[in-house]
């Protein structure tokens, strides 16, 4: 019998802007970050962070984001530690973009173990067995493993706490849609770093004097895109 199906958590709207470079390392980006008139200082302790992203079997999400839609969705399984193999304490995530502003619905799954060759339906599996509600087992059933990828993150927040920084670096991308025949296609990418500057929506209109300190240029930036696009020779684009 299934027990009392999740609620899930939802964040509230907020901003993303990135910083995308090739030429600065890690620490060069720590020492802005640290320079920065808003006094930002480390937050939490260095993770790495994996993430398992899903789509429709044609990449309606990769699509709509490439194609610059207002709206644009990803679902992924979150979870952290050097672990690719063993998932403790995953999370499913629904990241929910229009335009700048988003939000993420969040469910609890039950851990679980990733086989060498996955088998048909593994995930939904996992999904029929973590109650969550019945309209997101019905939407996941629709989609299928595309990507995982795995780096390390650095967190920092502003002194008046308002504003939140992180540095991603040392990504590594899986393609999973060979990993469901046994086959697993990687791709290293040691060269470009991710700052991410977050904030909630309500801080808005002081955000511009904080990117304006930043000696850096905003990119558009999606670590998915990016992945897929890596393997694109088995992507219809």
């Amino acid at each position: 019998m299934k027990t009392e199906t999740q609620k899930g958590r939802q964040t509230g709207f907020r901003f993303e802007r990135k910083f995308v470079t090739s030429e600065l390392d890690q620490w060069q980006l720590e020492g802005i970050i640290r320079q920065h008139p808003a006094l930002f200082s480390p937050i939490f302790w260095e993770r790495e962070v994996n993430n398992i992203y899903f789509d429709t079997s044609g990449l309606q999400f990769f699509h709509d984001n490439v194609s610059g839609f207002s709206k644009r969705k990803k679902v992924r399984i979150r979870w952290y530690g050097e672990d690719l193999h063993s998932i403790k304490k995953p999370v499913l995530e629904f990241k929910i973009k229009e335009g700048f502003v988003g939000y993420k619905k969040s469910y609890l799954l039950n851990d679980f173990a990733i086989p060498e060759k996955i088998p048909t339906g593994f995930f939904n599996q996992i999904f029929d067995s973590s109650n969550l509600p019945d309209a997101i087992v019905e939407e996941l059933s629709y989609l299928e493993p595309t990507m995982m990828n795995h780096y390390k993150r650095r967190y920092f927040k502003s002194f008046d706490k308002k504003f939140r920084c992180t540095v991603d670096f040392d990504l590594i991308y899986y393609d999973y849609r060979t990993r469901l025949r046994g086959v697993i296609n990687k791709s290293s990418d040691p060269w470009h770093r991710i700052l991410e500057l977050k904030y909630d929506a309500k801080f808005d209109d002081d955000a511009q004097h904080i990117v304006n300190k930043f000696p850096l240029r905003v990119n558009k930036s999606s670590k998915y895109v990016n992945g897929i696009s890596r393997f694109r020779s088995s992507v219809s684009l």
